[in-house]
């Protein structure tokens, strides 16, 4: 089963949080451009075959 998202429900809550730390208009793009970033060098991609993520998927079932 291919799992499926909507992008539309982080929507309020982020702006909440841009709305917090004074984040203006002008700003959101190099905001969401540092953030990308932080993701590609913080983020571990995947691979079902990994042992440690069959051990992760059968914890959560």
């Amino acid at each position: 089963m291919i799992k499926t998202y909507n992008p539309h429900e982080p929507v309020k809550e982020i702006v909440a949080i841009l709305h917090k730390y004074k984040i203006p208009i002008a700003a959101v793009n190099q905001v969401f451009e540092l953030v990308q970033e932080d993701i590609q060098r913080e983020t571990i991609p995947y691979n079902p075959k990994d042992e440690n993520a069959t051990k992760l998927n059968k914890t959560k079932e």
